[in-house]
This record gives C-alpha cells, structure tokens and sequence, in this order.
C-alpha cells in the first residue's frame, strides 16, 4: 500500500507487473504513459 498522493494523475492506479503482463499492458518508460493492445 502507497499513501502517496495521486490525485493530479490522470491514471491514479499502479499497475504490477502481473496485471501487465496478463492483459497484453506496455509502460513506454521514457514517456511514462500507459497503453494497452486493443487488437485494433
């Protein structure tokens, strides 16, 4: 658990890598954004 203040993040939730890596969930490290293969 984190009490960190997340309340300006556009995204509040920390992702495991487990939840990544079961949901096809990429992290670009130097842009910081989440993104996820849709299969468009």
């Amino acid at each position: 658990m984190s009490l960190t203040d997340r309340s300006n993040m556009r995204f509040p939730t920390i992702v495991g890598r487990t939840a990544r890596k079961k949901h096809n969930i990429a992290v670009h490290t130097r842009r910081a954004n989440l993104t996820c293969d849709l299969g468009r």
